[in-house]
């Protein structure tokens, strides 16, 4: 991305990047179509790259932003909140659900870059959330060993394999249900959804299973 991307004004800017990532969350990278987003949009196929150097530049600036969307989604849970890591842990699974209510364009391309994506222009950077991840869970699970609410038995390791597995499990059962973005049932007001009944009780019977492993 370059400052002529960052130098419109903010609807052109979100206008852009939500239709690029409907786009790209809809299609895997070598389908998905410049000649799509500049038409929708309505612009010439030269300020595409005006803004980015390239398809990949696009996409790569595209992940980065669904990421930075979500981070912002978990940031928002503190642990310090909660008396019991499994509450603040099963708060936390579900701050996930309401990221794909709310940020239903980026959700979408982050679940097809972690599920389906296998265009081999864009291999090198989709396992790239797993060993973020893995950093991250492995701060979380050893304070929470030091606190005796995950069992000192266990290798950390092991944990946080276990966790990124049956993690990657369980949203591939919800992907069974439909995409997380189409079970809202109805906004309450502008920060909170009501969820169907049959994924709050999958996700209660998630976070049951691994806290049976892991205590």
């Amino acid at each position: 991305m370059n400052h002529t991307f960052s130098n419109l004004s903010e609807k052109k800017r979100q206008n852009f990047i939500q239709v690029a990532l409907k786009e790209f969350a809809q299609n895997n990278y070598e389908l998905a179509s410049i000649n799509r987003i500049i038409k929708e949009i309505g612009i010439a196929r030269g300020s595409v790259y005006q803004y980015f150097k390239d398809k990949l530049d696009l996409w790569l600036f595209l992940k980065k932003y669904a990421e930075n969307k979500k981070i912002e989604h978990i940031k928002a849970i503190h642990r310090e909140d909660y008396d019991d890591f499994w509450s603040y842990y099963k708060e936390l699974y579900l701050q996930g659900a309401y990221f794909a209510l709310e940020e239903p364009n980026c959700s979408k391309l982050l679940n097809r870059i972690a599920f389906l994506e296998n265009s081999k222009e864009v291999l090198s950077y989709v396992g790239n959330w797993e060993k973020e991840a893995g950093t991250m869970l492995t701060q979380m699970v050893e304070h929470e060993k030091s606190l005796g609410f995950i069992s000192n038995s266990i290798k950390t390791e092991l944990v946080v394999a276990f966790l990124i597995s049956v993690g990657r499990s369980i949203n591939l059962i919800i992907n069974k249900y439909g995409d997380i973005s189409d079970m809202a049932q109805g906004q309450i007001d502008s920060n909170s959804f009501t969820l169907k009944e049959e994924y709050l009780e999958l996700v209660e019977d998630y976070i049951d299973l691994v806290k049976k492993a892991l205590i």
